[in-house]
């Protein structure tokens, strides 16, 4: 079993594993028994394996109302997962199956690192925005007093008023390239990302790869 590194997760909002065995059989094995470690593991959705696939998806195959049927093979924007439940899942692991010929990185942005001012701030806390999903849609805000988390995805949430165009464009990558992270894949890392603290995106492909795969496991 892999050492979590609890502490540096805690400081530093992800940690970076390696995992020798690195056949999708094991990997699986591997990234479930670490959610176990850190929560409990849950699917994103009824019916779901809790261990799930991702690879860039052409639009026209993707499922409906989600970022890939938006963004098709190009990046992601920031994000964090599960954004269109009440309460977000608290931690992803992420493990690399197959790099991809593009050499594609997910991108990291702390949101403790930001610095915040106080009309961004305002902004995040009372602009409220439509978080779609499906009949259980709701609204809400970026930040709020009453919970310990940042809720965005600009794939689920949209704008009804004004100010919400200008709450879904305030972290988009170019204008905090300075604090960005970048994560490069090989087959075995695994990545675990505080999902309440990170918002995290797919980077742009030097070439098509669809041969990218990714195993995620989400924690609450």
């Amino acid at each position: 079993m892999m050492a979590i590194g609890i502490d540096r997760l805690n400081k530093d909002g992800w940690v970076s594993l390696e995992c020798e065995a690195a056949s999708e059989h094991c990997l699986t094995k591997t990234i479930v028994e670490l959610a176990r470690e850190i929560g409990t593991p849950i699917a994103s959705r009824n019916g779901k394996d809790i261990c799930e696939k991702l690879r860039p998806t052409e639009a026209d195959k993707a499922r409906l109302h989600s970022l890939s049927k938006i963004y098709s093979l190009g990046s992601l924007p920031l994000h964090v997962d599960t954004a269109h439940w009440v309460t977000p899942c608290r931690f992803i692991i992420l493990a690399c199956l197959k790099p991809g010929m593009g050499n594609r990185s997910t991108i990291l942005l702390d949101t403790r690192s930001l610095g915040l001012t106080q009309s961004q701030s305002n902004l995040l806390h009372n602009t409220p925005l439509r978080i779609e999903n499906g009949r259980c849609s709701f609204f809400g805000t970026v930040l709020s007093n009453d919970r310990n988390f940042m809720r965005y995805d600009p794939g689920c949430m949209k704008a009804v008023c004004p100010d919400g165009n200008k709450v879904l464009d305030m972290f988009k990558p170019e204008r905090w390239s300075g604090f960005i992270k970048k994560i490069d894949w090989h087959q075995g890392k695994v990545v675990i990302i505080d999902n309440w603290r990170l918002f995290h995106g797919r980077d742009s492909s030097v070439e098509a790869d669809g041969d990218r795969i990714l195993l995620r496991v989400l924690i609450q």
